[in-house]
């Protein structure tokens, strides 16, 4: 690995550098502040189901390889849960357009592990590749709902650009809205940042692993 990158920045006068790292991170829940319903959990009156995404500002190029979200769980069979939704859309308002439909959003693989009532749901793998600009991003299980109704996802301590957006396919109009207006959905993004960086001499490269 070293050999090659050392390789690499000596020929060429731009080299796409990429390293692991966390994108995106709102992972700090409010534990007194209001959630979310974000789960496809079946129809009224016997079930719910609403959509939730955040506003995410992408800085550079971006491969996502994992969403993480954050729970109020009371179902210990939510750790058998096995995919949900997906959704990114470009952002152009204050909410997601009309066209930004999440009933039709791409099913992937997800897990969940619950400890003593809290959760994380992990959408994993993904392989996503984003432009810079800004998006609505967000993940939605396909899960149970618990003794009590449908799960909580945490509202996270920081609130960063627009308030996070539901859409309740059964609502009345079916539209966009503020859950909770003040409040963002916990979220943790991670993945790989891709930038253009200036190619160091092959002497220079060697000094930075003394």
């Amino acid at each position: 690995m070293r050999k090659i990158m050392l390789t690499t920045l000596a020929i060429l006068s731009l080299a796409a550098v990429a390293g692991a790292a966390v994108l995106w991170d709102q992972s700090e829940a409010d534990m007194g502040a209001p959630g979310f319903f974000n789960t496809e959990s079946g129809a009224p009156p016997f079930g719910l189901t609403m959509f939730t995404v955040n506003d995410i500002v992408v800085d550079q190029m971006w491969t996502v390889t994992t969403i993480s979200t954050y729970w109020s769980i009371l179902d210990e069979n939510w750790a058998t849960l096995s995919e949900g939704y997906l959704h990114v859309f470009p952002k152009t308002g204050p909410l997601p357009g009309e066209s930004d439909d999440p009933t039709l959003s791409m099913l992937v693989p997800m897990t969940a592990t619950v400890d003593a009532n809290f959760g994380t749901l992990v959408a994993g793998g993904l392989d996503l590749a984003l432009e810079p600009g800004e998006y609505w991003i967000g993940i939605t299980p396909i899960a149970p709902a618990g003794p009590f109704g449908p799960e909580v996802h945490l509202s996270s301590t920081m609130l960063m650009g627009d308030d996070s957006a539901s859409y309740d396919p059964y609502g009345m109009p079916v539209a966009w809205f503020n859950f909770n207006p003040g409040y963002d959905a916990t979220i943790l993004i991670e993945g790989e940042t891709t930038v253009a960086t200036e190619a160091k001499s092959l002497s220079e490269v060697k000094a930075l692993f003394r």
